[in-house]
């Protein structure tokens, strides 16, 4: 806490603290702004993101469950706009998978596809 006296006008005191000026200006700190938006219980938002995971990796469970869901669909009975929209979802996953492995992370194996071992024999 900063006290100095101007001319004429008393006693001025004002708190400086300059990370959080920097923070409203500039709307973050760092390159990662993270924003948990609107939740009537931000604790356990961040809790789960501390203790689960990232929204990035919740995301990324819920696109592997919904593409093994997409492999059993009969896309036949769906409108064009459905089928676009499951292609579009498909492009995207395909795009994140593309960016991990030229990170250097390991490629994922389809799960649409049951392991080897589950595989039935090949007839000889």
């Amino acid at each position: 806490m900063a006290t100095m006296k101007m001319p004429l006008s008393g006693d001025v005191s004002q708190f400086i603290a300059p990370w959080s000026w920097f923070v409203r200006q500039a709307g973050q700190l760092g390159l990662i702004n993270i924003n948990i938006g609107s939740t009537p219980a931000p604790d356990v938002e961040a809790s789960v993101l501390e203790e689960v995971g990232s929204y990035g990796r919740q995301i990324g469970r819920l696109a592997d469950a919904v593409e093994i869901l997409l492999a059993t669909l009969d896309r036949n009975s769906l409108s064009d706009a459905q089928r676009s929209a499951i292609a579009a979802f498909e492009t995207q996953l395909a795009e994140v998978r593309a960016v991990k492995t030229s990170a250097g992370r390991p490629a994922q194996p389809s799960l649409t596809t049951p392991p080897p071992r589950l595989r039935p024999a090949a007839d000889d």
